[in-house]
């Protein structure tokens, strides 16, 4: 058996709950399908885990149970904690990325309308009334950003951005997943341009219909550290692929397309610690806002993982096939 891309004997904590296998044939399985072959956890990190089953006393009998320790342990270690998110500690320190310039510029899109939520008042009273009551925030997002006043949508967009970094204050959430601009450029020219659905597809991100979604282009903030993402900093995510080890240990994890239209290589993509969002970082972007009129990824996850891979440039290389014959498998 393997674990995190190592042999593992049947004293490992994950052993019973890998061994075992998986019914479900997407989702789920494509999860422990990262557990078995996601390398790039490093022992130290492997180790974390473990600890961390130990000390919660977590019994893992199946596929289901290893997912929700994943979960558990992903939220303890890196939600509200500022410097000490498990990322950014010594032992992901092999997961460090050093090849990115420092005044790179990056991508990333927000879900705007997980931010809602977030807002302290049950009724978000922007004005605008129905049937005689104010509106809901769901209702309030949908009337303020689908509407042609620019301004009135500007000012609704610096009133959420400044509740998520006050949110962010109080309880950080991260990290954040990014990908080059200039990369997205080559592959997309003129991102503002296209619909919001396929922004998100190549970025690898899976969305639901009739949620917003506005996209960031920021310059890399000073001092912040970048790293390759494993398993470990979203593992809820069935749409994230493992780094294989045939990747020089400076280069980046590769987002999965999920539009299932592109070709090359998959885009870089990078993890980093939260960062404030700004305005500007929109404006530099070209104002990348939309709503879903469709869910986002919505192939079978077994053929995005297989389509994902027959593109990864190191497919060829040797020793492949033998990391992965099977973008699903688990043994």
């Amino acid at each position: 058996m393997r674990c995190f891309g190592r042999p593992r004997d049947s004293g490992h904590p994950c052993h019973d709950a890998l061994s075992h296998g998986c019914a479900d044939p997407n989702s789920l399985r494509a999860i422990v399908s990262n557990v078995v072959h996601d390398g790039r956890v490093t022992p130290e990190r492997e180790a974390e885990f473990q600890a961390f089953i130990e000390a919660h006393e977590l019994t893992l009998y199946n596929a289901e149970d290893l997912r929700i320790a994943l979960e558990t342990q992903w939220k303890h270690l890196c939600w509200g904690r500022p410097e000490d998110a498990a990322f950014l500690l010594p032992s992901n320190a092999a997961n460090e990325v050093t090849s990115l310039p420092e005044d790179a510029r990056l991508f990333r899109l927000l879900n705007l309308s997980g931010v809602v939520p977030w807002f302290p008042d049950k009724e978000w009273d922007l004005g605008l009334r129905r049937e005689g009551r104010p509106l809901t925030p769901r209702e309030g997002l949908d009337a303020a950003l689908g509407s042609s006043d620019t301004e009135w949508r500007d000012a609704v967009v610096v009133a959420m951005l400044g509740q998520l970094h006050t949110m962010n204050v109080a309880q950080v959430y991260h990290p954040l997943w990014c990908t080059p601009w200039d990369d997205l450029c080559r592959l997309i020219p003129s991102p503002a341009e296209v619909p919001v659905a396929r922004l998100l597809g190549a970025v690898g991100v899976a969305g639901t219909a009739g949620t917003w979604w506005m996209g960031f282009n920021y310059r890399r903030p000073p001092r912040t550290r970048i790293f390759r993402p494993t398993l470990l900093d979203g593992p809820r995510y069935a749409w994230h692929f493992p780094t294989d080890p045939f990747v020089k240990p400076a280069d980046s994890g590769r987002a999965m397309d999920l539009s299932g239209t592109a070709g090359g290589a998959p885009l870089r993509e990078y993890v980093h610690a939260y960062v404030q969002h700004t305005f500007d970082d929109w404006r530099h972007g070209g104002f990348v806002l939309g709503q879903l009129a469709a869910d986002v990824a919505t192939g079978a996850i077994p053929d995005l993982r297989g389509a994902h891979a027959r593109r990864l440039p190191e497919l060829s290389s040797e020793g492949f096939s033998r990391w992965m014959s099977d973008p699903m498998g688990i043994l």
